[in-house]
């Protein structure tokens, strides 16, 4: 081979390598992925992405509150008297003086006993109302053989309820005497009723790792039975002034929290530290001042610096809370 030869074939290789140098580069810059910016892409540091359509947001304010936090449990009406009579001597069951559903007074004859045998002649033996009350079982019949261990008949005092529950041993040294708290049914609409703590177990009891409390029924009871089941709520938290925002504005992603404020027109995600959680209501210990705006609805379209339109401001709730 010449070397005019070697020359045209050492130019020929350089063409070509000269060329598949340009198809990668070409293809590298744009193929999907590359490096290269695409023209659609949201900014990376949260400003506002101009180029996005504006998501349709509903916003209310933080405020700060007093928020308090009710732990709840359920349990059973019982009236808060309730009492079984027994005879003071056995016998045969003579006349029954009263019905149930009977309201009685203190000492009034319920029931006689006949305490005679044979041979022997005894007078009959009232069986009296230990308190005043409604009868509410006659658990005998008349000329039914009884002894003085047999409970024959019970009376509640109906107008005073309670309702017994068991407090977790968590909260359990939180709970005392008198601490306020409220009733709802389950079987009526008529609202909350009130009530109050009259007695807490000194003790947890270990089985159970929880504490008996009786709650008694305070003011009006309009509806409320022996053994319906309702749900009692004891307000055991209790915040002041705090920064309080709707819950439903509170974002939960992987054991982090994040709300969504508004500002100069753009989505901003504020990373937050929450507190009581009072019914509807958050408290937000850092991350949040009041007055800010936050999105309670429309979450699912933001992004950190999407644009964003408010369709609705919802008002602010300020105040008490439980």
């Amino acid at each position: 081979m010449n070397a005019r030869t070697v020359l045209s074939v050492v130019g020929s290789v350089a063409l070509i390598g000269a060329a598949l140098v340009a198809v990668f580069l070409s293809f590298g810059f744009n193929r999907p992925g590359a490096t290269a910016p695409e023209s659609g892409s949201p900014p990376a540091d949260g400003t506002v992405d101009s180029r996005a359509e504006p998501a349709r947001v509903t916003v209310t304010q933080a405020r700060r509150a007093t928020l308090i936090g009710t732990v709840r449990l359920n349990g059973q009406v019982e009236a808060a008297n309730r009492v079984k009579v027994y005879p003071d001597v056995g016998g045969t069951v003579g006349r029954i003086e009263v019905t149930e559903g009977q309201y009685v007074a203190l000492d009034q004859p319920l029931l006689y006993i006949d305490p005679s045998r044979p041979g022997a002649e005894f007078q009959d033996s009232p069986v009296r109302a230990p308190i005043a009350g409604t009868v509410v079982s006659i658990d005998v019949e008349r000329g039914a053989e009884v002894q003085a261990a047999m409970a024959l008949v019970t009376v509640s005092s109906l107008d005073r309820l309670r309702v017994d529950i068991e407090i977790p041993e968590r909260y359990a040294s939180r709970v005392e005497r008198g601490m306020s708290a409220t009733f709802e049914s389950f079987a009526l609409r008529n609202g909350e009723y009130r009530g109050v703590v009259v007695s807490v177990e000194p003790t947890i009891d270990p089985a159970s790792r929880s504490k008996r409390v009786e709650v008694r029924v305070d003011g009006s009871r309009d509806g409320l039975e022996p053994g319906m089941f309702v749900s009692v709520g004891l307000p055991l938290d209790r915040a002041e002034g705090v920064v309080a925002v709707p819950f439903r504005a509170l974002i939960q992603e992987g054991g982090n929290e994040y709300v969504y404020t508004v500002e100069d027109g753009a989505a901003r995600r504020v990373a937050v530290r929450t507190g009581i959680i009072a019914q509807d209501r958050v408290e937000v210990v850092s991350g949040l001042d009041a007055g800010q705006a936050v999105v309670t609805e429309g979450h699912q379209e933001l992004r950190p610096g999407r644009p964003v339109r408010v369709i609705e401001e919802e008002p602010s709730q300020g105040g008490a809370g439980e």
